[in-house]
């Protein structure tokens, strides 16, 4: 009987201890579910977490409000949240979901794994701009900071990117809508964007852009600042809105897009952008109007130099001559130009570099010379033929048949028609300050002829030009000083220079006036003589 009743305590000793494990499994799990939950709990993050993880990071994180979505994986949501690495970044947040890989934090960094971002503001602080010799080319190595901060399979919505130097915003994307593949320092970036660029213009930067619409494709390679250090992407645009080196502008109203490709390298302690290669088809509408390609560097002084062909000029003329009709097709062409600044001081005395090119189709209205110089240079032989006239008059019977050459040009001179050439060659020359001209030549049917060849110092407008314009079998010279608004007449060599040039039709004339023994040649002595003063 004792052994029956020793067997049924066992058993029920056993049932006791097995009820009593039953109720305490689930206990514990409830009140772990509890610790989490507190732990978990939005104030307990908000208040507690993100301060004890701004501490391992070294970083400044806080949000205004902090929850846990799930566990596996370990997702967040945030409201109002903020993010600096105390130095060169900073984000702020509206509102936004991620999953967060909890092992790198004990490592000092944050990983974020398919985030979903709304609101986004993305600050690069650049560092001060150091002066010093232009490099060859930018190395693409990061400072020794800590890449603290990276993202895997990112997307945001409405949100702004920014770059800010000495407190102020020098290129700013307004991103409608970007994804990514992975964002961290040392480790290629491949994006898409759309959304909307504002450029701040300045001494280091010739481009001011107002509003530019884009949807780009790139690569890039963020250093461990997490400022991209070098950079590739395709791109397009809707209407321009910009201007350049502060003159010459591009409004909407002129409906020009483009297409572009390039790839450089970005150095942020220099200000200093290098373009291996950068190329641009340009439209009016779907009409392609130009193309262009181009190497170099911007910064802290600036080289560029590229090609351009097949560039229609009439919808960027049209603003500048308002309601008058204006041709110009450029059909190829080159430039090289380095200087200090894109400031006008800089470009007017420090700027050195070459521009030619060929075009064809010219139709100029004699008011575009208030906008454009060279339409100014071109202008001053035309304007000067009805002073040629009393002087062939005195020496020779020939003013009923240059008068008869004139009549053709009166519209033009009165405003009333265009000056039409059928095609033409510019070959410049730009040194410290002077534009030389050494060749400027057009050709059509009213004047057979216009050649240009001088000196025109930008800076305060001095001239010394010689031209010749063929016009009606009849070549006529013409030597000019002074400044450009208002240059003057070397009387003295205009008469000599006719007869050397124009000998076959004035043998007849010779007893009247002897033929001088000197040949028309180009001698650039003569400009610094005048100059000079002499």
């Amino acid at each position: 009987m004792s052994e029956l009743n020793r067997e049924q305590d066992k058993q029920s000793g056993i049932s006791r201890r097995f009820r009593k494990r039953y109720f305490i499994i689930p206990a514990v799990l409830i009140l772990l579910i509890l610790f989490i939950g507190v732990l978990g709990s939005s104030y307990v993050l908000t208040n507690y977490w993100l301060p004890l993880i701004s501490d391992w990071t070294d970083c400044e994180i806080r949000s205004r409000n902090l929850q846990i979505v799930s566990l596996f994986p370990f997702s967040l949501s945030a409201e109002g949240f903020y993010f600096s690495d105390r130095e060169n970044l900073e984000i702020h947040l509206d509102s936004g979901q991620s999953e967060l890989e909890i092992s790198s934090l004990f490592s000092g960094k944050v990983h974020l794994h398919k985030p979903d971002l709304h609101g986004v503001k993305v600050s690069f602080l650049s560092p001060s701009t150091r002066s010093g010799k232009m490099p060859e080319g930018i190395s693409s190595e990061s400072d020794d900071a800590d890449d603290v901060f990276s993202m895997s399979d990112f997307s945001a919505h409405n949100s702004v990117v920014e770059i800010v130097r000495g407190g102020k915003v020098i290129y700013s994307w307004e991103v409608s809508h970007l994804q990514g593949d992975h964002f961290s320092p040392g480790r290629q970036c491949r994006m898409f964007a759309e959304g909307v660029m504002r450029c701040e213009g300045g001494q280091n930067n010739p481009l001011h852009i107002r509003r530019l619409g884009f949807n780009v494709r790139t690569r890039i390679y963020p250093g461990k600042d997490m400022i991209p250090r070098s950079y590739w992407f395709e791109a397009g645009s809707d209407f321009v809105d910009l201007t350049a080196a502060g003159q010459w502008s591009v409004s909407p109203d002129m409906k020009i897009t483009f297409s572009a490709c390039g790839e450089g390298d970005f150095d942020p302690e220099r200000n200093l952008l290098q373009i291996r290669h950068f190329s641009s088809r340009i439209y009016k509408e779907k009409k392609v109007i130009g193309n262009l390609q181009m190497e170099g560097y911007a910064g802290d002084g600036f080289s560029l130099e590229g090609r351009f062909s097949d560039l229609d000029m009439e919808p960027y003329l049209s603003i500048l001559t308002k309601d008058l009709s204006c041709r110009l097709f450029i059909t190829q062409g080159e430039f090289f130009l380095r200087g200090s600044k894109f400031d006008r001081a800089s470009l007017l005395n420090d700027l050195n570099g070459s521009l030619h090119f060929s075009c064809r189709d010219i139709s100029i209205p004699v008011s575009l010379d208030r906008q454009s110089r060279v339409v100014r240079l071109i202008l001053i032989p035309v304007r000067a033929l009805p002073s040629f006239m009393p002087l062939i008059s005195l020496n020779w019977n020939l003013k009923q048949k240059l008068n008869e050459c004139l009549t053709s040009l009166d519209a033009v001179l009165a405003g009333k028609n265009n000056l039409n050439f059928s095609k033409g060659a510019i070959r410049f020359r730009i040194q410290n300050g002077d534009l030389k001209i050494g060749e400027l030549t057009l050709c059509g049917k009213d004047i057979n002829m216009e050649s240009i060849q001088g000196i025109l110092n930008l800076e305060s407008g001095a001239i010394a030009l010689r031209s010749i314009l063929l016009f009606h079998g009849f070549k006529i010279p013409f030597r000019f000083s002074g400044t450009l608004d208002e240059p003057s007449i070397l009387y003295s060599k205009v008469l000599e220079d006719f007869i050397v040039l124009n000998t076959p039709r004035l043998d007849s004339l010779q007893r009247i006036l002897p033929l001088p023994d000197t040949s028309f040649r180009f001698d650039m002595n003569w400009f610094t003589d005048i100059f000079k003063g002499k």
